[in-house]
């Protein structure tokens, strides 16, 4: 994981949260994010654009509802943190996958990826 020396981590509990949710993280992996400055992100590719920011007070930030009303690790903010290349969100990628490989199995060709169940896009 890439992270200048001027810059700690990211501060997130990611146990206290119940660890990395899935279905955050599946919907984060249709949304992009252009980096504005360090740990800046402007996330766009949902139905609104949105400001996310990985270090002010060590603790990430964005001005989406989820994160602001029910104070939970958005969608955003993963998509923030698989573009800064963060391991523990990286690395549940692979439970994602595992995820869509029983609803694939014998579906054939492009039945893997997000939202998608025997090949059809569901509903996010």
């Amino acid at each position: 994981m890439y992270t200048p020396d001027f810059l700690p981590a990211p501060a997130i509990d990611f146990a206290a949260a119940g660890g990395v949710d899935l279905d955050r993280l599946e919907r984060s992996l249709g949304l992009q994010g252009a980096r504005v400055g360090s740990g800046r992100y402007l996330v766009t590719g949902g139905a609104q654009e949105h400001w996310v920011d990985l270090y002010t007070a060590r603790i990430p930030r964005c001005d989406c509802g989820d994160h602001l009303w029910r104070e939970r690790i958005c969608k955003h903010i993963l998509a923030a943190l698989l573009r800064e290349g963060h391991e523990q969100v990286v690395r549940a990628l692979g439970s994602l996958a595992d995820r869509w490989r029983p609803a694939a199995r014998g579906a054939g060709p492009g039945a893997y990826g997000p939202g998608r169940v025997r090949g059809v896009m569901t509903d996010r």
